[in-house]
């Protein structure tokens, strides 16, 4: 009776244990992950079961993302990995990546030029800029357009752009955003368009591989040019643009490509505030 009595104790304990260890601590959730086929934006927040901490992942890009807040309805996700990039609000910055600039071809009218960038942290913008090399006669314009996930090519209407800068004096050239909008982590397209024909500004050089990376091209013979060596894929264009509108563009859209010829833009912008 002793013995039978005994097993049932040690079976009791047994089983309150195994309860014990199954049973998460107190006040620890289990933490979300974020999948999704875009970044994790501002909607991902504690209301739909993120945390501090919470690890996100973009399955079309690849991109691997942290929580860094989750406030309802203001959520700030960051790319995981990627803490050198210490902005700070006031101050101008180039997009990484870029290793080499150079002068551009003339901008023709009617062109909208575009140049990938890629935003490697969430921050907010207040102003847009450039680097005029040759003087122009009139003035230009710049935008920012998403890049499409599936092709990485510019995608729907412009996200900010700005109104006239004079470019008719060599040098930096800039302008306030009518309103600042905030960047997430993730690839982007930088757009100049101009008002006359013979203003040129600094951009990525011909032999920078990031739009070839980015957004590659259906063949080998639109990616590199075949009649420079140290030429690839740096900059796309649209066409028959009125001056000072921009257009709603897809992957679809009737593109020029450049390689040897370069166009597009060094996009400079300046942060608001992180995020």
């Amino acid at each position: 009776m002793k013995r039978v009595l005994s097993i049932f104790i040690s079976a009791i304990l047994l089983s309150a244990r195994i309860a014990f260890a199954a049973a998460p601590a107190v006040g620890v959730a289990p933490v979300a992950t974020y999948v999704g086929t875009t970044a994790p934006d501002v909607t991902a927040d504690s209301v739909h079961g993120y945390q501090a901490g919470s690890t996100g992942i973009n399955t079309i890009s690849g991109q691997a993302y942290i929580a860094q807040s989750v406030t309802p309805g203001a959520a700030v996700w960051a790319l995981a990995g990627k803490t050198e990039y210490n902005y700070q609000a006031g101050y101008w910055y180039a997009p990484p990546g870029f290793k080499t600039v150079t002068n551009s071809n003339a901008l023709s009218t009617g062109y909208v030029y575009f140049s990938p960038i890629y935003v490697p942290k969430t921050i907010t913008i207040e102003a847009l800029g450039a680097k005029v090399l040759t003087v122009g006669t009139s003035t230009l314009q710049l935008a920012i357009y998403a890049s499409d996930p599936a092709t990485g090519l510019p995608t729907g209407a412009a996200l900010t752009s700005t109104g006239n800068i004079a470019d008719t004096a060599v040098g930096p050239v800039s302008t306030s955003l009518s309103s600042n909008v905030r960047l997430f982590p993730g690839i982007y397209w930088a757009a100049i368009q101009a008002n006359d024909a013979t203003v040129t500004v600094m951009v990525p050089w011909s032999s920078d591989v990031t739009l070839a990376a980015f957004a590659g091209a259906s063949s080998i013979g639109t990616l590199t040019a075949s009649t420079n060596g140290a030429a690839v894929l740096n900059s796309l264009a649209v066409t028959g643009v009125t001056y000072g509108t921009w257009p709603t563009v897809s992957p679809t859209s009737s593109y020029n490509y450049y390689q040897n010829a370069s166009r597009g833009v060094m996009l400079f912008f300046q942060v608001a505030s992180v995020p």
